[in-house]
């Protein structure tokens, strides 16, 4: 007679029972997948293996599929995707708003944010900064078309994206979210860009916290609207307070120069910033520092400037420099940087884009 085996489970070889099977494609998988994305097209493949696993519910994986697009430029695709969505987090939502900013799709972010609270979604903490964001970027960029004379508008523009921050910010505080930083230091940028420099004073007295970017946005929306002494009160304010500066701190305060044509204090903050705080020169220092001196004829200063920079003037500083040299009537400052620069390390396009841009101010 033949023994019987025991019929324990141990009794049994532990072994795949489907050996060929194919390996299971998951949240975990497919996160891997979009991480290792390397270009739109293969983006989309992997879209496509979500949508067939049956994962496009999965908003963390959504999620990161749209800031890919955001990155890539495609939010044509982005909006696409986004609306398949069922029921739409918060986080999500303000995601899509943050990617058509920073997209220059200011009024698709605008109108998003009207979808969202249309449909009964409630914002967050988060949603309000972006959204204001939106709102200066939509000013500012039919604040360009005037100028450059590309579009015809009037003020009412403007003052359309000063009436919807104002009614944003209304509704955030009406609906219990406190003035925190991000939200006041966005109030703050989107008050000054639409023109109401009072009302961001406003926003920036009543904030009981400051962060650097707080007090850089006042010192540069004070600077840019004309009010210097205003200006570096604010900064020595912030001093005060021991709030350490950083690079864009001092743009603002050269910035203020500028506006006010400050030539001696100008070259006072220029000085300190790199003796007291030990910060290094970026581009934007040399166009007000240029700026000032060119307005002034210095044409030795404006030299040493050049010669003084770490590295060959980039994209940025160097129409700048020529177009000083140009409306102040310094003809030997362009014999000088084209004696001194190899212009074959310039990118040509990005020259010509912005050597546009800072000649079209003249244009009136």
């Amino acid at each position: 007679m033949v023994a019987c085996l025991s019929c324990t489970p141990d009794a049994f070889p532990r072994t795949n029972p489907f050996p060929f099977s194919k390996p299971q494609f998951g949240s975990q998988e497919a996160l891997l997948s979009l991480h290792k994305c390397t270009n739109f097209k293969h983006l989309k493949r992997v879209y496509a293996k979500i949508i067939r696993h049956g994962l496009s519910h999965d908003q963390l994986l959504i999620r990161r599929l749209l800031s890919l697009c955001s990155s890539y430029g495609k939010m044509d695709f982005a909006t696409l995707v986004f609306h398949q969505i069922q029921g739409p987090l918060t986080f999500t939502w303000n995601l899509m708003i943050r990617s058509y900013t920073i997209n220059d799709c200011s009024k698709q972010a605008l109108l998003l944010f009207n979808l969202m609270i249309s449909q009964g979604f409630p914002p967050d903490k988060f949603t309000f900064p972006f959204v204001i964001k939106a709102c200066s970027a939509a000013s500012a960029i039919e604040m360009g078309k005037v100028v450059h004379g590309l579009a015809i508008k009037t003020a009412c523009t403007e003052m359309g994206s000063l009436k919807l921050g104002r009614w944003i910010h209304d509704f955030a505080l009406k609906n219990g979210f406190k003035l925190g930083i991000f939200l006041g230091t966005a109030l703050i940028d989107m008050y000054s860009k639409c023109g109401s420099l009072e009302d961001a004073r406003k926003v920036f007295n009543k904030m009981q916290v400051k962060s650097l970017a707080t007090w850089n946005s006042m010192i540069t929306s004070l600077g840019v609207h004309g009010c210097g002494e205003e200006a570096i009160s604010v900064f020595a304010e912030m001093e005060r307070g021991n709030v350490q500066p950083d690079a864009i701190t001092f743009v603002g305060l050269l910035c203020a120069c500028v506006q006010t044509n400050n030539l001696e204090e100008g070259q006072r903050y220029f000085k300190y910033m790199g003796e007291h705080y030990g910060i290094t020169l970026i581009p934007e220092h040399l166009i007000c520092m240029t700026e000032l001196y060119s307005r002034a004829g210095m044409l030795d200063e404006d030299c040493k400037l050049v010669n003084a920079m770490p590295s060959e003037p980039n994209d940025n500083v160097l129409p700048a420099l020529l177009h000083s040299s140009k409306v102040y009537g310094i003809v030997n400052m362009e014999k000088f940087l084209y004696g001194k620069l190899d212009f074959s390390t310039v990118d040509a396009n990005s020259l010509r884009r912005n050597w546009l841009q800072v000649s079209k101010w003249d244009a009136g």
